[in-house]
């Protein structure tokens, strides 16, 4: 009985408690901070604002005629979108070649894009290290458009 009275070496048992709370508490504030770094980098963005921008439009463009190019310069810029849409005949179709000449180097095809009537579709080259965008409208698979409108945003940033 005089050795369950004996004073063992054991640890206080009030340090161990916090040592291990300090601990769960660190891991707790690791995760969580994990887990908002990540919802962060891939949850939905707020939207980006850009001034100093620029609108090219080539409105009213009949592809059915000839093919037709148009060219823009775009060094300064480092963010291009091209938009486009075919207006008539409501079942008419256009495809926009994009081009683009690289610094230092020949044009060369970057994307094409489709036009269908009543509907826009868009291209967007978020860095762009061309100097020259050129623009080739053709009419599509479908019947020839005879109506199509073009738009090239040019941003700075």
């Amino acid at each position: 009985m005089a050795s369950f009275f004996k004073k063992r070496n054991a640890p206080d048992p009030f340090k161990v408690s916090r040592t291990g709370k300090l601990i769960r508490l660190l891991v707790v504030f690791a995760v969580g901070g994990l887990v908002a770094f990540v919802a962060d980098l891939f949850g939905p963005s707020s939207g980006d604002k850009s001034t100093g921008g620029r609108v090219v439009e080539y409105p009213n463009l009949n592809p059915s005629e000839h093919v037709i190019y148009e060219e823009e310069d775009i060094q300064q810029y480092k963010r291009v979108i091209v938009s486009a849409r075919t207006i008539m005949p409501q079942n008419g179709s256009a495809t926009v070649v994009i081009y683009g000449d690289p610094i230092g180097g020949k044009a060369q095809e970057i994307n094409q894009l489709e036009a269908a009537a009543n509907s826009w579709s868009q291209w967007e080259q978020k860095r762009s290290l061309n100097k020259h965008l050129t623009l080739k409208i053709i009419n599509g698979p479908q019947p020839g458009a005879t109506n199509v409108d073009v738009f090239l945003y040019l941003y700075p940033q």
